[in-house]
């Protein structure tokens, strides 16, 4: 019951931000395991994934496009200090989430300049880029608000759409079961 209730919250945020609900979950998924590190809120973890997909749709890329900026970005929450290659990836790959963080960490005051500095130089816990990228997630979603909605977001959304009544299906039918059986 738990997970059809986190199943369903990634849902929403996939749709919302017309992300592919798969790699939705798998940032959740990255992200939880690194949370002990992190945070003891599991609301925490949702506002963080919302704040990356929402980072996402305001770059104009998809999970896919910034597939490398996302595995770099698993790293980084593991770790305990931000390192310099997985920063790297994120200014190419995430621009929009460096933005976040930096308007949410207070001593930056929304300087990425500043934040990209300290980050390079070590001066950056783990920790304190996933509080920020929290803090500074509101600009974001209006940032999101006022973005075109694209042809390819519309057919993630039916993507979306159609793994979760798979799924739903499958799960109340056991239809791969039977399947298998069958064959």
């Amino acid at each position: 019951e738990q997970q059809a209730a986190v199943l369903e919250r990634l849902y929403n945020q996939a749709q919302t931000y017309s992300t592919a609900l798969g790699a939705q979950v798998q940032l959740y998924g990255a992200t939880a395991r690194a949370s002990k590190k992190l945070t003891d809120s599991q609301e925490d973890l949702f506002k963080f994934t919302e704040a990356v997909a929402a980072a996402l749709k305001v770059d104009g890329k998809s999970a896919g496009e910034a597939s490398g900026a996302l595995t770099q970005l698993g790293q980084l929450l593991r770790g305990t200090n931000v390192q310099a290659e997985e920063f790297n990836s994120l200014i190419d790959g995430a621009p929009a989430l460096l933005e976040a963080a930096a308007k949410g960490i207070k001593r930056f005051n929304g300087d990425v300049g500043a934040l990209i500095k300290a980050a390079k130089s070590g001066g950056r816990a783990s920790k304190e880029f996933f509080a920020g990228v929290i803090a500074g997630s509101d600009e974001l979603k209006k940032r999101v608000d006022a973005s075109a909605n694209t042809l390819e977001g519309a057919f993630t959304k039916i993507e979306n759409a159609l793994t979760r009544y798979i799924g739903q299906t499958d799960d109340s039918l056991s239809a791969s079961w039977r399947l298998i059986a069958g064959l």
